[in-house]
This record gives C-alpha cells, structure tokens and sequence, in this order.
C-alpha cells in the first residue's frame, strides 16, 4: 500500500547516514527567510540538515553582507557560497 511507501521513505529522509538535505539559497531577503522556514520544517521532521549552498553570490557589498549574517546564524553548517555563472547556449 501506499501508506508503507511513505512511512519507508519518511524513514530513509531521517537516517542520517544514507541521506542528508542540502538547502540552495540565494544571498536575499526572501531566499533567507524561506531558508530559514525550510530549515524549522525539516528540523521538526528530523530531517538531516549540515550544509548550505548560497548560489548567485557577486562581490557586492549587499551580497558579502547577507553571506556573513547566514554564516552567524548557521555556526553549525557546513556554508558554501557560489558565484553567479552565465552559461551561453550555442
């Protein structure tokens, strides 16, 4: 039945040694704070959560800030910010 396919999943997102969520982010308001709400709902679910991706990243003041406040709030987390990349289609 259906209902086991959940449960069995529910408890393969929780073993933290099979799997672990990874939030991707963007350094802005909105993508912060619905990081941050991803991360209160996963938590409550006991859900693995170590690691941090902010994409989008540019050497702007505004950018540089908002890495450091996540980097405050997120001591336990592994933090990874990338720079925007444009990709060309041919």
């Amino acid at each position: 039945m259906w209902q086991d396919s959940v449960v069995m999943v529910k408890e393969l997102f929780r073993d933290k040694e099979l799997t672990e969520f990874i939030i991707a982010t963007i350094p802005t308001v909105l993508g912060i704070n619905e990081s941050r709400r991803l991360l209160q709902a996963l938590r409550k679910e006991q859900i693995p959560c170590r690691r941090i991706i902010i994409n989008q990243v540019m050497l702007l003041i505004s950018h540089t800030t908002w890495v450091q406040q996540i980097a405050q709030v997120c001591t336990n987390f592994v933090l990874s910010a990338r720079p925007t990349v444009e990709v060309f289609c041919f």
